[in-house]
């Protein structure tokens, strides 16, 4: 979940996100069912011409990154960098992440 927050000792405004306790194993039990859910689609549609586990791991792959303070504070200065060199800076931005606070 994101908030809006403040640096106590800077006062600068900040984008605070939490990561609840067990969401990792919570996802995990999810990403397995939804897993299984897949496979038994594929079973009961073989018309499908999609291969849905493989869909279904490449998205769980990306939802567990986003538990990844770290790297989605890295691809934010990478996005804010990219982005102030187009027509849409200014107008689309992302906030600045503050290292020394951003933890796991």
């Amino acid at each position: 979940q994101g908030y809006r927050g403040r640096v106590r000792a800077t006062g600068v405004e900040v984008a605070v996100k939490v990561q609840r306790p067990g969401v990792r194993e919570a996802i995990a039990v999810d990403m397995h069912l939804i897993r299984e859910a897949a496979r038994l689609a594929k079973r009961l549609f073989p018309w499908i011409n999609t291969d849905l586990v493989g869909v279904v791991d490449e998205w769980g792959l990306r939802f567990v990154d986003e538990l990844n303070y770290g790297m989605e504070a890295a691809n934010a200065v990478n996005f804010r960098r990219d982005i102030a060199r187009t027509p849409l800076a200014g107008a689309v931005t992302a906030p600045k992440p503050v290292p020394e606070l951003t933890t796991q």
